[in-house]
């Protein structure tokens, strides 16, 4: 079908060979009109808008809007012209020497969308520093924002408090979570054994109350363990998704740095010595260990789960997306190394000045290269070594694939599963960090905490694992594992 103002040139599915039919899009003494107010020429808008219609004064007006709208102006010299809305009105629609330009109001509509998200960025950065909105808007990223765009199903389901939690935290606008709790002072601390596991608070000070927004409920560390369950759940998850697809992971090796402890040592502890020697090093042990499918070394990595603060969230450094997580990624190996110095001067009595054995077994049998840090900030934003973590987990598993069946996915298919699989941490660190404020509020005026003993653990380890399992038909659910792949 072809579309002009004299008419639809159309081809009726039964005419066989025969010429097409013309039906006119205007009455014949329209035309006639046109073609007298313009001399004879039908070409561009300009026929229409000289007979002085409402329609053409219509269109007229919304091409001087949409110019305003996207900062353009008019260019009368056909020559200079660079972008579709520098044309005259009777001109819109066509190139410099009159030919119809395809999806003209949709690329029209992406230049106006994107000068008001400019100038939106703008106003939000020029808020105060301190503002919420401006917080949420400068250290937001893609992952942030995914609980929006996901359906509901059983992996990515949120319940009604973390839902409200993880929206008013994107927008920057007040917890209804919070609102209940807004003036009650921050109490119940956790006990020593909890807040060694979990060093990353700016420490509410006494006399701290729950703000609307729940910055302070996220930062203080209450007792129940909502830090250590967020930290451990992520760290769990992310290692059995490298195991489904084939990788070589654990959670907390220890004999990365078990292994350089003096046998002296231990062979002159009894065995209760010996299990409270082994608590006090707790703190040194990496969170996760993998066999990288590319070069085949094992890296170590240490997680951090940061919270909302000035020493994490400082706004004089926000100028770039993830800045806060991305900085907190970069001090990790050597805030490793002097956790580990600081291991071997209280456990193992090395004198100040010289490198105990840990430090000096771990940095010789792991080198920089094979370190990572992964970060997860308060706005579900990921750091860069994190944010990197799909396209290697969708490699391994297409590889694993490839060699079952011997056939190579599409590119289209690739991008999916990446998706895929960026969506699901994207969700998981939506969800935990949700709970860390909602359990926080509970456990500050609970009796009673929830349990939390080995079956407890156990609990959450098979809902997580069954989630996995369970992530649909595409990636292969419970019924059948295969479906998505079979179409390669």
């Amino acid at each position: 079908m072809r579309l002009g103002l004299k008419g639809v040139h159309a081809k009726s599915p039964d005419d066989g060979n025969r010429a097409p039919t013309r039906v006119p899009l205007f009455p014949s003494c329209i035309l006639e009109k046109m073609s007298l107010a313009t001399r004879g020429s039908l070409y561009g808008m300009r026929p229409l808008l000289r007979l002085g219609t409402r329609i053409g004064e219509a269109f007229e007006r919304n091409w001087a809007t949409c110019q305003q709208l996207a900062d353009e102006g008019t260019q009368s010299d056909p020559t200079r012209v660079e972008t579709l809305l520098n044309w005259p009105a009777e001109s819109a629609g066509n190139s410099a020497d009159g030919t119809p330009l395809p999806r003209v109001q949709n690329a029209i509509w992406r230049k106006v969308a994107k000068v008001a998200a400019t100038n939106l960025d703008l106003q939000i950065r020029n808020l105060p520093s301190s503002n919420p909105v401006q917080l949420a808007w400068v250290n937001s990223d893609g992952n942030s924002t995914v609980f929006a765009n996901v359906i509901p199903t059983e992996l990515y389901k949120l319940t009604n408090q973390e839902l409200h939690s993880a929206a008013s935290v994107c927008l920057g606008l007040p917890n209804p979570v919070c609102t209940p709790h807004i003036g009650t002072n921050v109490v119940r601390r956790a006990t020593e054994d909890e807040e060694d596991d979990d060093d990353e608070a700016d420490r509410p000070r006494r006399g701290d109350t729950v703000d609307p927004f729940g910055f302070r409920a996220s930062t203080c560390v209450q007792q129940g363990g909502a830090w250590k369950e967020r930290h451990d759940r992520f760290a769990r998850c992310i290692v059995e998704m490298m195991q489904f697809a084939g990788m070589k992971a654990r959670t907390e090796p220890r004999n990365v740095v078990n292994q350089h402890v003096p046998a002296r040592l231990l062979r002159d502890l009894t065995m209760e010595d010996r299990a409270q020697w082994h608590r006090r090093l707790q703190g040194a042990i990496p969170d996760v260990a993998y066999t990288d499918p590319g070069h085949g070394r094992e890296m170590i990595v240490e997680l951090k789960c940061i919270n909302m603060g000035p020493s994490r969230y400082d706004s004089r450094e926000a100028t770039s997306l993830r800045a806060a997580v991305n900085k907190r990624e970069q001090q990790l190996y050597q805030e490793y190394l002097i956790k580990l110095r600081k291991k071997d001067i209280a456990l193992l009595h090395t004198p100040d000045g010289e490198v105990g054995p840990l430090e000096r077994g771990f940095t010789s049998a792991v080198s920089r290269e094979d370190f990572q840090g992964w970060a997860l900030g308060f706005y579900n934003e990921q750091s860069d070594g994190l944010a990197k973590l799909p396209v290697m987990l969708a490699d391994a598993q297409i590889a694993r694939w490839q060699s079952r069946f011997g056939r190579d996915p599409t590119d289209q298919q690739r991008s999916w599963l990446v998706n895929k699989i960026r969506t699901d941490i994207a969700m998981l660190g939506t969800k935990l960090n949700a709970q860390v404020i909602i359990k926080n509020l509970q456990n500050m005026h609970a009796k009673s905490l929830p349990p939390t003993g080995a079956r407890a653990r156990l609990e959450l380890e098979y809902q997580d694992w069954a989630r996995l399992q369970g992530r649909g038909p595409h990636t292969g659910g419970p019924k059948d594992r295969l479906v998505g792949w079979r179409m390669w």
